[in-house]
């Protein structure tokens, strides 16, 4: 981090409220921007400050001093009231004079921290002020050396003093120090702007603990309070005061820790620093609180302290953890004056009617004339003496040489190198153990004596560790104690290469030499590499074959040579960087993973056909590895939906609703398996297509549980007996037992117990014939709410298949007419129920009519391999078309549910208009919405599994008889005869051999050489392609990847803003520059669990360190979306978006950006990911991926690129 100042310092005092004669000790502490200890002397100044106003009368005299005083002491308001006609009294000045008292040098150590000692003779309110010089100006750069650091706190000695010479506004509370301990008198000063005011104090900790009222002899009032154990571990201070016509109020927290469960731990290094590689050792001391030894368990651990640049621990402060729980909110204090303004006014000579609060004040500064209501005062410690601390500038503890250079810092840095006399050169040592964590272990105890230690072996690293040890004794007492100890070299080579590399890449490698010594030195530097090709050293851009030359390393300072390397075969890459001077070397190595060029693909083509048909899939010409070719065919996609049967098996329940919701499933199945003519042994047995058994588990912990399909007729057996008991004695359900009756629910139960006997479930007509007249009786209710009375038809209606039943009653009829009447406001959901009840009530006309509206409102995909992303089809994507009805996002109505509606759309139209050409895409559809073996809820995919079971009973899918042959590029592979039947076995399957194989273009063709029933099938590739570039493909997920430049633009309102400027064909960015990844996807259906793996160059680096939720995605609206697929790299506006996100888990890894979506509901989404090009070089930048977690078939991958990254120049 970098500020304008090269550093801040802050002043505290030991005490602020000390006896004159008492030393205090006031601390400095110098530190840069990034909290590193600076070393810098400072003039300190001390001042005795009293404040000094000077007011002038009514006949224009001037009043101070002590005169001031009488006349303040003398009046009850101030300023005093006048005669009428007489001038008010006038402010004419105010503020602080002061007397010098001493003046000192102190330095701060290498620590950053300095002290001085100050003893006040007498009582005062005095200033501690520091100053020093910017070292950044003295180390020779173009600042003015006027450029000073500040620093000032404040102290009051005081004996009880009714005056200090100390001014505030109203009220203020001085506290003696932040914390006391148990047992401690705390000293509180009270200071008010008059002599004479009344002030409450009070201190509250979940409660008064005491308070006290008091008048006020002067403006400054010591107080001691006792501190008590009811304090623990914080209290508020609180004081109220009336004057002028105002409320004063002030509130202070006071810190008083549980110190008797403190331990005190010290970390001590045998040493302050080491030499990478060496041997070393920690000694651990625990002491309780009162500084005694203790017997203590230390989780003690040496971690490089880099790390918590990145990643704070996520281990706390065990005495925060346990102890740290604060009281956060002061109590409240009300009064008349919260409500009420208060004035004061007069009749002038004028006769008009003036306000006295309002007098004249001429040169005033430091206070407001308030007009009476509430006042508060919210201070921090100090009010007028607060230090003005400026704040802290650029670290420089990484690299000391780079301070040195850009006259940053003076020579002599502390901790430097010192070489000195003849040395010989030693051998080179070649550093590979770059361990983060150097030592760990959770149970070093120490004895009666408090003390233990423990050695190691430090990693090879050339940084700063922090020793951290974490207590706890037997006794609830525990602690936290942390060190710092240093690795260091007087000569350091370090290696920058990227993460890894891709086949095909050229990067440049780097060393950087470091000189800590006092002496420039000449290094020769080498590199060795395995794995890779050196294509040469790199000076001034241009790549040389020799070797390296000796550079020259500034005493202090670095220098960096480069090399370009190849990748040129995939495994590992092992780099080994040696820099020798005469006297000193230095040598590290490093490895990194190659990994392959390319990206496995998967293409396929599906579809219906009831004749022969051709299918034409292409295969890239550069693919390595196996080719996975599968032609799949089945007489039917339905009986898929079988897979879900045991998922509906187990269901908890409590109310109606939720008791319905798992009797429902349960007679479904039961129905299910009855239409099918299966049993619950067949089902168990076979996985008919709705997910892979493998990926079972992933899905529900219930899909492996098919023994619960035995136990139907228990289940249905305790459902039914459970709603029996719901039921009210009037034949109405509610919610609950007890709760009121409710028609939705009663027409939801009616309904379910009609589908139980339709699966042969025998359930009392009586029940049933109670809720039938109720529901009946109650239609009336529905007149306002035509989506319910639909929902209530429907269940009226399910019961006609009785013989001996009317079609329809006469309130059915009503209700059926205003329902009817008002179909345009209905719900496809809605309109579907309406028209099925339509049907069994026997009218079939106004069946047919709904049933053409549902048809005509169907939202269809006929071209689902065509994404606006790309404004045509790409290899890989589904070809039958879809339909579906009803909201696909999230939504709280039950007539708006996406699943539902379509399920019901089906079966509408399976009753009214079978032959409906929306029908097969609406199946369509429901299969692509599963999740694994089943839809988003028990309810849903029940409801489903009943449409899908009309669907294959309707169309006759299960008794189809063909066969039919399969040829791949002429040639015939297999023949194959179904049977009905067979349409509930496993679908037939060939792997097509390589042998059959060409690159490009491979033809299909499916014969029919008897029967013409229709025949699903699917034609799927898998390989691994490494075409350049690598094409897009798409199963039902489209990907799309562009990257963007970010150009910083000043503006005059919002400042500095990131512009986006496009990254076109061969254009190259330069290293340092930051960059944008937008993935954009198109999602032909509501996908949950998406996994986005973004394969970044290996010449990128991630400008976040932290995983977490910190992207999100962004619906576009479709037509921005075409507009992208028209204009390449076109920007996106906020009008383009439509306002809908969702929350994205990202992990940022050495290879790509792993980005998990919850759910990404239909439709086309951005994903903004920033880079930052480091790694000067040619990339590949392999694909962005899509894909369903748990449905991988969904799938999808953008077009791969090459990324060029140059080196920045400088301007």
């Amino acid at each position: 981090r970098a500020t304008v100042d090269g550093y801040a310092v802050r002043a505290n005092p030991s005490n602020r409220l000390p006896r004159p004669g008492d030393s205090v000790r006031i601390e400095f502490r110098a530190e840069d921007a990034n909290q590193l200890p600076v070393s810098v002397t400072g003039e300190v100044k001390i001042t005795r400050e009293y404040w000094w106003e000077v007011w002038r009368d009514s006949v224009g005299r001037e009043i101070s001093g002590d005169e001031l005083k009488r006349r303040r002491e003398a009046s009850p308001v101030w300023p005093p009231a006048v005669d009428l006609g007489m001038k008010e009294w006038t402010l004419e000045s105010r503020g602080y004079r002061s007397d010098a008292v001493s003046t000192h040098q102190v330095a701060t150590g290498t620590n950053g921290i300095g002290e001085l000692k100050f003893t006040p003779a007498k009582d005062g309110y005095f200033r501690i002020a520091w100053e020093s010089p910017d070292v950044w100006a003295l180390a020779g750069s173009r600042q003015s050396v006027t450029n000073r650091i500040r620093a000032e706190c404040a102290v009051w000695a005081t004996t009880g003093a009714a005056e200090l010479g100390y001014r505030t506004e109203g009220l203020e509370i001085v506290v003696d120090r932040e914390s006391f301990r148990v047992g401690e008198k705390a000293p509180v000063m009270v200071v008010t702007s008059n002599p004479g005011q009344w002030v409450w104090l009070s201190v509250d900790a979940d409660g008064l603990v005491g308070q006290q009222v008091f008048q006020m002899m002067g403006t400054t009032r010591l107080v001691q309070l006792d501190v008590v154990e009811r304090m623990v571990p914080n209290c508020f201070l609180q004081a109220a005061s009336v004057t002028d016509r105002k409320l004063w109020r002030d509130s202070k927290s006071v810190v008083v820790p549980p110190v008797k469960n403190f331990l005190t731990v010290e970390i001590t290094p045998d040493q302050a620093e080491h030499r990478p590689g060496s041997d070393g050792s920690l000694n651990v001391t625990t002491r309780d609180w009162t500084g005694e030894p203790v017997a203590a368990e230390v989780a003690v651990s040496l971690v490089d302290e880099s790390v918590f640049y990145i990643q704070n621990t996520l281990a706390p402060d065990p005495r925060q953890f346990f102890f740290g729980d604060r009281r956060w909110s002061s109590p409240s204090l009300g009064s008349s004056f919260d409500t009420g303004v208060y004035r004061r006014f007069y009749r002038a000579a004028d006769g008009s009617v003036r306000d006295r609060d309002e007098p004249e004040i001429r040169g005033a500064s430091g206070l407001s004339a308030g007009v009476g209501g509430v006042e508060i005062s919210e201070r921090l410690m100090f009010n007028a003496a607060a230090p003005k601390v400026a704040m802290d500038s650029l670290s420089l503890a990484e690299s000391p040489a780079l301070g040195q250079r850009f006259g940053l810092m003076p020579a002599a840095m502390p901790g430097r190198v010192v070489i000195t006399g003849s040395l010989q050169p030693e051998p080179v040592a070649v550093r590979q153990d770059f361990r983060a964590t150097a030592f760990w272990k959770p149970n070093v105890v120490t004895d009666k004596d408090g003390k233990g230690s423990v050695s190691f072996r430090y990693p090879d690293s050339t940084t700063r560790w922090q020793a951290r040890g974490v207590a706890c004794t037997s006794g609830n007492q525990v602690g936290l104690g942390t060190n710092s100890v240093a690795t260091r070299l007087p000569l350091t080579v370090r290696l920058q290469t990227p993460r890894f590399l891709t086949t095909g890449d050229t990067a440049i490698i780097s060393a950087n030499l470091n000189n800590n010594t006092e002496s420039p030195l000449t290094v020769t530097p080498t590199l060795a590499a395995q794995g890779v090709v050196i294509a040469g050293i790199v000076k001034q851009g241009q790549v040389n074959t020799g070797p390296a030359e000796s550079v020259t390393v500034p005493a202090g300072g670095e220098a960096r040579v480069d090399w370009q390397v190849r990748a040129e075969q995939s495994g590992e890459a092992k780099f080994t960087v040696v820099a020798k001077s005469p006297t000193l070397s230095d040598a590290m190595e490093r490895r990194l993973p190659v990994v392959e060029y390319g990206l496995e693909q998967r293409v396929a083509r599906s579809g219906k056909a009831t004749t022969d048909v051709t299918i034409k899939l292409a295969l890239p010409e550069r693919r390595v590895g196996p080719t996975d070719f599968t032609v799949t065919v089945t007489p039917s996609l339905a009986v898929a939906m079988l897979d879900a049967l045991p998922y509906l098996a187990d269901y908890p329940y409590g109310c109606t609703e939720q008791t319905l919701s798992r009797f429902l499933p349960a007679v479904v199945v039961r129905k299910t398996l009855r239409d099918l003519g299966l049993d619950a042994e067949t089902v168990m047995a076979r996985t008919f297509g709705g997910i892979a058994t493998n990926a079972a588990g992933q899905v529900s912990p219930r899909l492996g549980a098919k023994k619960d399909l035995l136990k139907l007729d228990d289940m249905v057996a305790a459902g039914l007996q459970r709603l029996y008991s719901f039921q009210h004695g009037n034949g109405a359900w509610g919610w609950w037992a007890e709760g009121p009756d409710d028609a939705w629910m009663t027409a939801y139960v009616l309904w379910g117990l009609r589908v139980a006997q339709a699966a042969g479930v025998v359930v009392e007509a009586e029940r049933l014939d109670r809720a039938d007249r109720w529901l009946v009786e109650h239609l009336a209710t529905f007149d306002s709410a035509p989506d319910q009375a639909a929902w209530a038809l429907h269940a009226l209606a399910s019961g006609r298949t009785q013989p001996g039943r009317p079609a329809i009653r006469d309130l059915e009829r009503r209700a059926f007419d205003r329902a009817f009447s008002r179909r345009a406001d209905l719900s496809a959901y809605s309109q579907a129920l309406l028209a099925l009840a339509a049907q069994r009530f026997g009218l079939t006309e106004s069946a047919q009519t709904l049933a053409d509206a549902l048809s005509a409102s169907a939202v269809r995909d006929d071209a689902p391999d065509s994404s606006v992303l790309y404004g045509g089809a790409l290899p890989g994507a589904s070809t039958q078309a879809t339909a579906h009805w009803g909201r696909t996002d999230a939504t709280w109505r039950w007539s708006d549910n996406g699943v539902e509606s379509t399920a019901f759309v089906v079966r509408a139209l399976l009753a009214a208009s079978p032959q409906s050409p929306s029908i097969s895409p609406a199946v369509t559809w429901l299969l692509k919405n599963r999740r694994g073996a089943s839809w988003s809820n028990t309810r849903a995919t029940a409801i489903t599994l009943l449409a899908l079971t009309d669907y294959l009973r309707t169309s006759d899918e299960l008794k189809g008889e063909f066969t039919f042959e399969v040829q791949v590029n002429g040639r015939s592979l297999a023949t194959h005869s179904v049977k009905p039947g067979d349409a509930l076995s496993a679908p037939f399957q060939l792997g097509v051999p390589e042998s059959a194989l060409v690159a490009g273009t491979n033809t299909v063709t499916l014969l029919h050489r008897s029967g013409m029933a229709p025949m699903y099938f699917s034609v799927e590739a898998k390989f691994f392609n490494q075409e350049n570039p690598i094409p897009p493909a798409a199963t039902d997920l489209f990907v799309r990847r562009e990257y963007f430049r970010l150009v910083p633009v000043p503006t005059l309102l919002d400042g500095v803003i990131d512009e986006r400027a496009p990254l076109r064909g061969s254009e190259s960015i330069a290293s340092g520059d930051r960059l944008e990844a937008r993935v954009i996807l198109e999602t032909k259906n509501d996908l949950e669990y998406v996994l986005v793996e973004d394969l970044k160059p290996a010449g990128l680096e991630a400008l976040s360190v932290q995983s977490g939720y910190s992207l999100s995605a962004q619906e576009v609206k479709a037509e921005a979306a075409r507009r992208l697929q028209s204009t390449a790299n076109a920007s996106l506006l906020d009008e383009d978006r439509t306002g809908r996100s969702e929350g994205l888990y990202v992990e940022w890894r050495d290879r790509r950006a792993a980005i998990f979506a919850g759910r990404l509901p239909a439709g086309v989404w951005e994903i903004l990911i920033p880079y930052r090009a480091e790694t000067p070089g040619q990339f590949a930048a392999l694909p962005a991926v899509g894909e369903a977690m748990y449905a991988p078939e969904i799938r999808g991958n953008s077009v791969g690129r090459t990324l060029e990254i140059r080196e920045a120049t400088s301007e």
